[in-house]
């Protein structure tokens, strides 16, 4: 994991492509962490991963990987895959061009894979992480893929 975490690092420093910075992503924007009370009020909760200065667009990702029909729970790298077209038109909204959607995909896959990497070293092992240590290397290995086509 090490080697494609450092690969996906360093074609991100590469690149020269400026993408929008947001005052706050909420880090796990989902479904199931949203909803409305009798009053029609929203509530958004599960606010524990979220992170000041992050590149505009990651909740976008993360929202509609997890609102995509067939997705699966311990493969985020293949429905980022599959969720893709969804994901760029949802980028494209927000006014991100081709390259900058792709330089935040793989900000995402590289900003997913540390933060369990983290939670992996915080409990001394993947077991109770939600994705295996393989996976997460798939993931950073899709966001360099992502990154470098075209």
């Amino acid at each position: 994991m090490h080697e494609a975490f450092e690969a996906l690092w360093a074609a991100l420093l590469e690149t020269s492509t400026r993408v929008s910075i947001a005052e706050r992503w909420h880090g796990d924007l989902v479904p199931w962490n949203l909803g409305r009370d009798a009053d029609g009020q929203a509530w958004l909760w599960d606010w524990e991963s979220s992170e000041a200065d992050a590149v505009a667009g990651l909740d976008a990702i993360h929202w509609t990987i997890h609102s995509q029909p067939g997705w699966e729970r311990q493969s985020v790298a293949s429905n980022l895959r599959k969720a893709r077209p969804a994901v760029e038109i949802v980028l494209c909204a927000l006014g991100h061009g081709r390259q900058q959607q792709r330089v935040v995909c793989a900000t995402y896959a590289l900003t997913i894979a540390a933060r369990m990497a983290d939670l992996a070293a915080a409990h001394g092992d993947w077991q109770r992480v939600r994705i295996s240590q393989m996976q997460a290397t798939d993931l950073l290995r899709l966001g360099k893929q992502i990154l470098t086509e075209g």
